[in-house]
């Protein structure tokens, strides 16, 4: 089974969502987030790896980041930075449930990282 890949981005800078919806990148279109890592646009290079093998990018809101690092404070005794833990807060976004449903998904790997 090939692996599956889903994106997720802050739901207020939703710029990669837009262009894989819309088959073109979006210019930058401001957007207010505790993910300041990952506010921008999408670049030229990402965009076309983003054609090629993203199936969907959840959007996630700044509150489910926060819930998910004090989650992994108080439980692994890890806290990223919000961009880097936006990947586990995805899978308690709806949205991502869905896909889960959709795709039939039993294991998870999220990628956590930071700019620092």
């Amino acid at each position: 089974m090939k692996p599956l890949l889903i994106g997720c981005e802050p739901a207020n800078a939703d710029d990669a969502f837009k262009a894989l919806k819309n088959g073109a990148r979006v210019g930058w279109q401001g957007g207010d987030t505790i993910c300041d890592s990952l506010t921008g646009y999408v670049g030229d290079i990402n965009f076309e790896l983003i054609k090629l093998g993203c199936a969907e990018i959840v959007r996630v809101s700044d509150a489910e980041v926060v819930a998910a690092m004090q989650h992994m404070a108080d439980t692994c005794r890890f806290m990223p930075e919000p961009g880097g833990a936006i990947t586990y807060a995805a899978q308690t976004n709806r949205s991502f449930v869905d896909i889960k449903i959709q795709f039939n998904l039993n294991n998870v790997v999220n990628i956590i990282s930071g700019g620092n």
